[in-house]
């Protein structure tokens, strides 16, 4: 992989760890990303370990609050909390654990470590001077990393409720297809269609709509299962992927959503209002196809009054 194609903070955490020992006279490298909490970090990368330790460490919380965020040098006979649960576990004999900044807070660290001749981890000018040559160049690296994460999530999410848009929609949708095929099992769409909106957007203003899709976006992302996906299409519709799941299925999953979004109550200007929802459901052949189909029956829904589900024909 190329620094080109890096495109996650955990690839280019992979790409660091992998340079590191180029840099630095060591055995091992780890890099791990600061929590939000500020007491620990959590492993994204390794290099050097073993199948087996790889899959014990990788996605682990390591604690690094007592580090001070400057240099740490560990030996065996450390007393300190990474001593006791990380290096004794791996035969690690020494390791040094560096502090990576971005925008003067602690963002990462990387951790340099050896198997044998802990002499080669000694302090020393020179290596202080590499090991904080190589903190810069990962601050760079995994800064620029973070900005693409960035410019991606805001190019496939919608800016107001946070959910996916339409492109990665029918990217999802085509990710749901090729397994259902693999699996032999059936996929449905559901679309859904605010009844009303422009009323209340038009009586109240923008602001009261915006309030009105966010509630609505959490109301049904709190109802779908762990790998059902919400996304937002536009304006006041919404689509719902249901990975193994019939029409059957889908029917009764779309008449729990209306049902749910019916119930909802919003107060503008003293005033309470409520929506309804026209929701079609089509089967998943093709990303297109399902949204076409299950668009137009949602339409002939809201032509029979709205507040209901129509099954695509």
């Amino acid at each position: 992989m190329t620094l080109a194609e890096v495109v996650t903070t955990d690839e280019m955490a992979t790409t660091i760890a992998h340079a590191v020992p180029d840099v630095i006279d060591c055995d091992r490298a780890v890099v791990a990303i600061a929590g939000t909490s500020g007491r620990c970090a959590r492993v994204v990368a390794l290099h050097g370990f073993s199948s087996a330790d790889e899959a014990a460490f990788i996605g682990s919380d390591i604690p690094f609050a007592t580090f001070n965020d400057e240099v740490h040098y560990v030996t065996l006979d450390s007393t300190s909390s990474l001593g006791r649960a990380f290096l004794t576990s791996s035969g690690v004999v020494a390791a040094i654990v560096v502090p990576v900044a971005i925008d003067r807070a602690t963002a990462a660290w990387l951790i340099v470590a050896v198997d044998e001749r802990p002499e080669r981890l000694v302090p020393s000018p020179d290596l202080e001077q590499r090991l904080r040559g190589v903190a810069a160049q990962a601050s760079t690296a995994l800064t620029n990393a973070r900005l693409i994460e960035q410019i991606r999530h805001q190019a496939l999410h919608d800016s107001l409720t946070g959910l996916p848009n339409r492109t990665l929609v029918l990217d999802r949708i085509e990710n749901m297809l090729s397994r259902a095929r693999r699996n032999r099992t059936s996929a449905a769409a559901l679309y859904i269609d605010l009844d009303g909106f422009k009323d209340i957007n038009d009586a109240h203003g923008h602001h009261a709509g915006d309030e009105l899709l966010r509630r609505t976006a959490d109301a049904i992302r709190g109802r779908l299962r762990r790998d059902d996906v919400l996304g937002r299409l536009g304006g006041d519709e919404f689509a719902v992927l249901l990975p193994h799941c019939d029409a059957a299925r889908a029917i009764l999953v779309g008449n729990d959503l209306a049902a749910l979004i019916a119930e909802q109550r919003f107060v503008f200007d003293g005033t309470e209002r409520g929506v309804t929802a026209s929701i079609g459901v089509a089967p998943v052949s093709t990303a297109d196809a399902a949204l076409t189909a299950a668009d137009r029956a949602m339409y002939d829904a809201k032509a029979v009054g709205g507040n209901r589900v129509r099954r695509a024909h």
